[in-house]
């Protein structure tokens, strides 16, 4: 199926762009002379997401499946390079040292220390949160031969947080930390 992605100046993917079975291969988001439908939609998309241009991908599921999910596979999981679509890099986040499996629900103490591994390359960024109330700022950590250094998180309140990972070329990565009272 053919669907279009617009990316920003630093090739995150901002805009997926699907029709029921896929676009036509006449129409180019990237041509001057694109059907006024498309157009619009650009001209909407550019300012609402800060679309720069567009690039297409045919996933290889027929134009007929109604149950595609490849879209949100692209979206989330790769960006643009030199006009071309490449694959984020994986990422495992650790808490306190030990890889946690992601989605997971983990018992946690008072504080604890997250960090990142990955194969994405050096000097790389990694925001890590710990999404609580109140809302913590995300920490930026850097890639230094495939891990980050460690952040410790302090006074986690009792019952739940979602910890996690994120990153313009790293796939995102989160986990619940449930605190007993």
């Amino acid at each position: 199926m053919r669907m279009w992605f617009g990316y920003d100046d630093e090739g995150t993917l901002r805009s997926m762009e699907l029709r029921h079975l896929g676009w036509k291969p006449e129409v180019d988001f990237n041509a001057p002379s694109c059907p006024s439908d498309v157009s619009e939609l650009k001209t909407r998309r550019a300012e609402m997401y800060g679309i720069k241009n567009w690039i297409v991908h045919e996933c290889g599921c027929p134009s007929t499946a109604s149950n595609c999910l490849c879209h949100n596979t692209m979206m989330h999981g790769f960006f643009v390079e030199n006009g071309l679509l490449v694959a984020k890099a994986s990422a495992v986040i650790r808490m306190n040292g030990v890889a946690i499996t992601p989605g997971a629900r983990v018992p946690v103490g008072e504080s604890v220390t997250l960090s990142v591994d990955s194969d994405a390359p050096n000097g790389s960024k990694i925001s890590v949160v710990c999404e609580r109330p109140p809302q913590q700022e995300a920490v930026e950590l850097v890639v230094t031969d495939g891990k980050t250094p460690a952040h410790l998180f302090q006074n986690l309140p009792i019952g739940y947080c979602r910890m996690g990972c994120a990153g313009a070329r790293i796939k995102s990565v989160s986990f619940v930390g449930i605190r007993a009272p």
